[in-house]
């Protein structure tokens, strides 16, 4: 788990640079081979694309997987994880704030269930 937490910061860390360029920032969580979630992380301050966001939680909704839209701060170490489709709603009901530990654990909730 701690490896895949390691490859999670490096994927946030160029993640933020492509949204400092102007590019929204949607990525599948896998484990293994397996797709169990989408994500759109963003910085704590970013406004969210709402016709961007419906479109991808549609999509995600259709492939049965959930998305969760993913807040993080400037250290990688809370994040603050708001359901985005119905899906996710079953593993998450209201926003809230996890560390990394926590975020890797609801995915691996999403994967066994």
């Amino acid at each position: 788990m701690q490896h895949n937490l390691k490859i999670l910061t490096g994927t946030l860390l160029q993640m933020q640079r492509r949204e400092k360029a102007g590019h929204t920032q949607y990525s599948p969580i896998f484990i293994g081979d397996r797709t169990v979630a989408m994500t759109q992380f963003m910085p704590e301050d970013a406004i969210p694309n709402n016709e961007l966001e419906m479109a991808l939680a549609e999509k995600a909704e259709y492939a049965a997987l959930p998305f969760f839209h993913i807040r993080y701060d400037t250290g990688f170490t809370r994040f603050h994880v708001t359901p985005g489709n119905m899906p996710a709603a079953a593993y998450l009901s209201a926003t809230k704030m996890l560390n990394g530990e926590g975020l890797l654990e609801l995915f691996e909730y999403c994967r066994n269930r």
